[in-house]
């Protein structure tokens, strides 16, 4: 997807853009796993930043606990959570892509790297 100034261009797939429904119609199927995988590598995007926010609060936090056990267990404690939370999105992800491509085999025609990059 082009880098674009227009926010609808950013939230909506490809499939869903006024300028590919009116040059091919519109395949229903077709879109919708792309919809699905277009919104499921969004929302991985997001658990992605969060999590590196997370991971920067931790390390902030060890950083500064200067000796003080409760402190730095609650550091490892909020890494810990980091990155446990990162890998639920990112296996969520991975599932959500398997039971597209297992009910709609061969529907979407793209790859689990394409949708999740929008390129």
């Amino acid at each position: 997807m082009a880098i674009s100034t227009n926010l609808q261009d950013y939230f909506l797939p490809d499939c869903l853009s006024k300028k590919t429904i009116d040059a091919s119609g519109l395949n229903v199927q077709d879109c919708a796993v792309n919809a699905i995988n277009y919104y499921a590598g969004r929302l991985t995007e997001i658990a992605a930043f969060v999590a590196f926010v997370y991971i920067i609060m931790a390390g902030y936090q060890m950083f500064t606990a200067f000796g003080d056990e409760t402190k730095y267990a609650l550091a490892k404690k909020t890494l810990l959570y980091a990155i446990i939370g990162f890998a639920i999105a990112l296996a969520a992800r991975l599932i959500i892509y398997f039971f597209v491509h297992l009910l709609a085999p061969g529907a979407g025609g793209d790859d689990l790297l394409k949708s999740a990059t929008g390129k």
